[in-house]
């Protein structure tokens, strides 16, 4: 398994019941002010990556950044 993943698993498995429940109701609340303005607007437009677009020449590996905080900052999932 991937050891980013593995290490994101025991920082979970160290979390105690009183702060999980802290972040449930704080994850809802940011919903919830989100559903409010779906309410009012039927979209929502902001980017959705990460990266600026390249020249379509590039080969695809250009598209890959590493900043170095071992997460992926390439084209994420919409490109």
């Amino acid at each position: 398994m991937d050891p980013l993943v593995v290490e994101l698993i025991e920082a979970g498995f160290s979390m105690n019941a009183v702060e999980f429940k802290r972040l449930e109701l704080l994850r809802s609340e940011v919903w919830n002010k989100l559903r409010r303005i779906f309410e009012r607007f039927d979209a929502l437009p902001y980017p959705t990556m990460s990266l600026t677009a390249r020249p379509v020449e590039e080969d695809e590996a250009a598209y890959v950044a590493d900043d170095g905080d071992r997460r992926y900052h390439g084209l994420d999932l919409t490109a």
